[in-house]
């Protein structure tokens, strides 16, 4: 049996779990405050100032969570991106550990600026869908890629933002000095900064396959990168949370065009996620 074919029926499995998920009417979420916030970054512009201060609830660390923490934040003070804080907003750090991390042995600190994004202007900017860029080079035969090293860090956030991107950790208060990956209008800013740059140059590997965004590109084919066919496969056929559902619908989303009608088979999965019901498991 294929991975794919694997894949599809682990999809099937969870979905017929006997005790799936209760769903109850809520409103839930702590109220986030309605404002006409201007774009994050080298913009030049202040943030509308609200009453209630932009926060996100902390998430408890693990030992090994508190570790990482400790080196992330020694790291991040010496290099200068981040100070302590006094501002009064703050949005909640946590520990990841997917595929890449785990291959280069490291994990990864993410922030949870959902609260200021809710409340930041998007940016009209049109960034390709990974299916569109993943087809446009789908016949090459040679590639070239390279990683931008904490590429955000090149660009310094302008001093009016920077008391929106404060965030807590078991470290203390901290806030950045320069662009860090979670605010949404920043991924849009760095995008059009770089493909200026890049217009001017190339660089070249020459590699007759190539991973990317997810999948392997080589000799006119595309394949499911077989560690995250191998990711959903290891998932229990009965998920213990909303957590871990939300994990497994995140992994099968990367075979969505290597399953036919996956939308139509996981529709069931992806109903119980619906923010307009109380997520609770039996």
């Amino acid at each position: 049996m294929s991975k794919v074919e694997a894949l599809k029926k682990k999809i099937e499995l969870v979905e017929k779990q006997k005790n799936g998920l209760a769903w109850l009417d809520y409103s839930a979420d702590a109220h986030i405050v309605q404002a006409q916030m201007c774009f994050m970054g080298l913009i030049g512009e202040e943030l509308e100032e609200e009453d209630q201060s932009q926060m996100t609830k902390n998430i408890e660390p693990t030992n090994l969570d508190r570790g990482d923490f400790k080196m992330h934040i020694f790291k991040l003070l010496k290099l200068g991106v981040i100070r302590k804080s006094d501002s009064p907003h703050r949005s909640a750090a946590f520990i990841v550990r997917n595929h890449y991390q785990i291959v280069r042995g490291k994990s990864q600190m993410v922030i949870n600026y959902k609260r200021v994004n809710d409340n930041t202007v998007d940016d009209a900017y049109n960034i390709p869908h990974k299916t569109v860029l993943i087809n446009q080079i789908q016949n090459c035969k040679i590639f070239s890629k390279f990683d931008l090293k904490c590429g955000f860090w090149q660009v310094k956030m302008h001093p009016n933002n920077i008391k929106w991107t404060a965030f807590t950790c078991p470290e203390g208060h901290f806030e950045w000095l320069v662009m860090h990956l979670g605010l949404k209008t920043l991924l849009v800013f760095f995008k059009k900064k770089w493909k200026t740059f890049l217009t001017s140059i190339a660089v070249f590997f020459f590699k007759d396959y190539i991973d990317f965004l997810g999948v392997n590109i080589g000799e006119g084919k595309i394949k499911l990168q077989p560690h995250n066919a191998q990711k959903a496969l290891d998932f229990l056929d009965k998920l213990e949370d909303l957590k871990q559902l939300q994990k497994f619908l995140g992994v099968i989303n990367y075979a969505r065009p290597f399953i036919k009608n996956l939308g139509k088979i996981a529709g069931p999965l992806y109903a119980k996620t619906s923010p307009n019901w109380q997520k609770k498991f039996n």
